[in-house]
């Protein structure tokens, strides 16, 4: 009898490491690293928030932060366009967020100041975690367009 006992508790103890095992995989195998290539420096900071479908996404709070310090924050409307006037130039973070989505940030230099818009960053904010938000530059342009063809 104690024999059978034993035998059930060794079981049991190899059987709960399996599926720990199994079970750790299967998170790490789930986990998404994502990096983003650096965008290149501009002269303005302004642009568009866009989700997977490529649709502006409205009430988008986009933040500008130097280290952890937020210095300044806007919240996108429903064509989903953000501009940030009056910055020094300098390396800065931005950050997207809303519920909705995954909270983005990602760096950016700032040279020469300017009031015009000449190169616009468009962020892809995502839903779900098997894939990565991202940033591109664009003309302004294509914003436009952009707005024009979405529903």
């Amino acid at each position: 009898m104690l024999l059978m006992e034993s035998i059930r508790i060794v079981h049991a103890i190899i059987v709960a490491g399996l599926l720990l095992s199994v079970t750790t995989e299967a998170l790490c195998a789930s986990e998404v690293i994502c990096s983003q290539k650096p965008v290149k420096p501009v002269q303005h900071i302004c642009g568009i928030v866009i989700d997977q479908s490529g649709a502006p996404v409205a009430g988008v709070k986009v933040a500008i932060l130097k280290g952890d310090t937020e210095l300044v924050s806007v919240e996108t409307g429903k064509d989903g366009k953000f501009s940030f006037d009056g910055l020094n130039a300098g390396n800065y973070d931005i950050q997207a967020q809303e519920e909705s989505f995954h909270t983005f940030r990602f760096p950016i230099v700032l040279v020469k100041p300017g009031e015009r818009c000449k190169h616009a960053l468009e962020v892809e904010l995502i839903v779900g975690s098997e894939a990565c938000s991202g940033v591109r530059l664009v003309k302004p342009k294509a914003v436009e367009r952009r707005l024009h063809v979405s529903p």
